[in-house]
């Protein structure tokens, strides 16, 4: 029940800034990966890998930037792609600029094949935003396959090609656990009138946000991170 009711959450607000504030999670993912776009990615193309329900579109569109999505379902007729990760033949070699990776790579049994299918249709210069989870609970079982540590992350991408740029933990511990409690009690209440605007500003303020700071001011993001957002670049050619 908690499932169906958090996939119709995620829907009802698909495309939303609200979206966002569901849990410190997605909280500490919205702040650090649209810090990081707008740092590294300036323009051109950028692809979002495994959209699901494209939460990013509206955001790297505001940049400027030319949005195209892939997916291993077509869950919209506005996915650009339907593939998957591991193997985009649809997909041409070096068409992109950019691309986003988001909590996709621990659910494919192949993260190497996934990450050199990126490398292929990136343009030299090209910049990989990629997150990781690394406290997880299981998720989307049977597909849920690894857990990352910033070490793992960095080796793949060094294995495949990949300039590390920089990576950061995302969120700590109560990041995760908050996360937990804010999908039980948002997914209770969402069907009731009243009771679920109650409920989400209560969720917004007092577990999104306050948990989110109290992982920053407690440093628990560095023993106990949530996940970690990555940043790689494809060498040019003249560095090849």
């Amino acid at each position: 029940m908690l499932i169906r009711a958090r996939k119709k959450i995620e829907e009802d607000l698909a495309g939303s800034p609200r979206w966002w504030y569901f849990s410190p999670a997605l909280y500490s993912q919205y702040l650090l990966v649209s810090y990081l776009i707008n740092k590294y990615i300036f323009s051109g193309k950028v692809l979002d890998l495994g959209c699901g329900l494209m939460h990013w579109r509206k955001f790297i569109e505001s940049r400027g930037l030319i949005y195209h999505s892939l997916d291993i379902n077509q869950r919209s007729k506005e996915v650009t792609y339907v593939a998957d990760i591991q193997n985009m033949w649809v997909v041409p070699t070096m068409g992109y600029d950019g691309a986003i990776c988001l909590d996709v790579l621990e659910h494919v049994p192949n993260p190497w094949r996934a990450l050199r299918e990126i490398y292929r249709i990136l343009r030299p210069g090209g910049v990989l935003v990629v997150s990781v989870p690394h406290l997880s609970r299981l998720h989307d079982i049977p597909c849920d396959y690894f857990r990352f540590t910033e070490y793992g992350l960095s080796h793949l991408l060094e294995e495949t090609g990949f300039e590390v740029l920089e990576i950061r933990a995302k969120g700590g511990l109560f990041c995760f656990l908050g996360h937990q409690v804010s999908t039980l009690i948002v997914s209770i209440t969402w069907p009731i009138w009243g009771l679920r605007q109650l409920t989400w500003l209560l969720n917004r303020f007092l577990i999104t946000k306050m948990l989110y700071k109290i992982d920053r001011i407690m440093g628990l993001e560095r023993f106990f991170p949530l996940g970690y957002v990555g940043v790689a670049r494809k060498p040019s050619i003249q560095e090849v």
